[in-house]
């Protein structure tokens, strides 16, 4: 059963013998759980779609075994997050169990304001009553004038300058010690000039969620991939990559899903790489940009062809720092996305695939009094010195390939450190690596990268 599991990287073995790119395993409950007393008739869930023109709100409730039908009063309360005032939509009508109505609220005479400012929603249902908040941003695509497709948040051309993070902590591994402690990545991004994350093979709780919305920070959100893709375990997979979207339908700052990653889990059949992918679209309600296999993991042995269909020339296992061809999952995903350390490398966009560096750099910087364990850094370490001097010329680089090659995005491993590996600009326990001087080194970086 474990080997078909969805466990992202978690390896039990790694208690034992801490070594390499996997880690400690987690057991019991991790994320937050709620245990909650409802009235008879009561709202489970909500589906929120948010426009400059409208809010549509579909709400799936309940009512109490034996119950097979009620009657509330819905009422809708908006608060506006720039003035004191509110918006009011009153709706009544028959409510019949386990059956869902949609009902929209028109703001066409109201001037709303764009992601990242989140609007406070407060849904009554006769005794029940559910407080959220949404968001307006619509996420799409749009070839440029040199051909090369790109994609877009509310309009607006984005380029994501990321850090991948892993979500791992020396005090819980999968769960944060405080909100504070999750918090501090977030921030610490901003903070170097980064707009995006990568969460990479974890399914965050969901506070991690709301504090990027309110933040505004782009989410690349992975789903946690199994260590072998068995046949009895392609429905689990499936099954569980479909409640993560819809867990993450109404959060504005996923702006994209990886399904695969490199050679991992069932990348290696294009098939079911795109049954997946067309599973994903099926319930993704915010229409999110899908990448089917993130590093071209169709690069599994012994395929004739690794790019499965892609129109390009097969993409060595190990491409060299001048390849210029395209590393590519299979052809139902939006982009080709390349992974290659330390220097990244440049899929060519065409006017229907983007390009995505979404794993390069990885430099090693141990700080032997902040080490989970020492002597297992590896070799080929550097020195803060060397670091800086390495993320400048890997600036360079993709600056070369934003305007060259179309690339849209390039995600740095890593946030920080996590037990074994010492790649991060933090340790594990978020000491930072860098001087205050250092960071505004990398922040002005990454406002080159964007700005170019």
């Amino acid at each position: 059963r474990e080997q078909s599991q969805v466990i992202g990287k978690q390896d039990c073995s790694k208690f034992s013998n801490p070594y390499g790119t996997t880690y400690s395993c987690v057991s019991g409950i991790w994320d937050t759980l709620w245990i909650e007393a409802v009235p008879q008739l009561y709202l489970r869930s909500l589906d929120i779609a948010l426009t400059q023109n409208k809010l549509s709100i579909t709400p799936s409730f309940c009512s109490s075994p034996g119950d097979t039908a009620g009657v509330g009063l819905l009422n809708c309360t908006i608060t506006d997050p720039v003035t004191p005032s509110s918006l009011s939509l009153f709706y009544q009508d028959s409510l019949i169990t386990s059956v869902s109505s949609s009902w929209e609220m028109d703001l066409s005479d109201i001037k709303m304001l764009l992601w990242p400012e989140l609007y406070f929603i407060k849904i009554e249902l006769t005794d029940d009553a559910i407080t959220t908040y949404s968001s307006i941003r619509v996420i799409s695509t749009e070839v440029g004038g040199d051909g090369f497709l790109r994609p877009t948040i509310n309009g607006n051309r984005v380029f994501y300058t990321g850090l991948l993070s892993q979500g791992y902590y020396p005090d819980g591994l999968y769960t944060a010690a405080t909100d504070a402690a999750m918090l501090w990545d977030l921030l610490y991004a901003k903070k170097l000039g980064f707009n995006a994350l990568r969460v990479h093979q974890k399914v965050e709780p969901r506070r991690f969620y709301f504090h990027a919305d309110r933040l505004g920070m782009l989410l690349l959100q992975d789903m946690p991939s199994s260590k072998m893709y068995t046949s009895a375990g392609e429905w689990w997979f499936t099954n569980e990559l479909t409640a993560m979207v819809t867990m993450l339908n109404n959060i504005p700052s996923v702006v994209q899903y990886q399904i695969f990653n490199e050679r991992g889990g069932g990348a290696g059949d294009c098939g079911t790489v795109c049954e997946n992918a067309k599973a994903l679209r099926s319930v993704d309600k915010g229409s999110r940009n899908v990448i089917d296999v993130s590093g071209g993991g169709a690069l599994f042995p012994g395929a004739s062809d690794c790019c499965c269909g892609c129109p390009s020339q097969p993409c060595p296992i190990d491409p060299p720092k001048n390849w210029t061809g395209h590393c590519c999952g299979c052809d139902c995903g939006y982009a080709y996305d390349s992974h290659h350390y330390p220097d990244p490398i440049c899929p060519i966009a065409t006017s229907v695939k983007a390009s995505f560096s979404n794993e390069y750099g990885g430099l090693k910087l141990p700080v032997p009094s902040h080490s989970w364990y020492q002597g297992r850094c590896g070799t080929l370490t550097v020195n803060s010195t060397q670091l800086l001097a390495n993320y400048t010329s890997f600036t360079t680089s993709l600056i070369n390939c934003k305007q060259t090659r179309g690339m849209s995005g390039a995600i740095y491993t890593q946030i920080s450190d996590v037990e074994c590996e010492c790649n991060g600009l933090q340790t594990y326990d978020r000491y930072p690596k860098l001087t205050p001087q250092d960071e505004q080194i990398i922040q002005q970086n990454n406002q080159l990268l964007r700005d170019a």
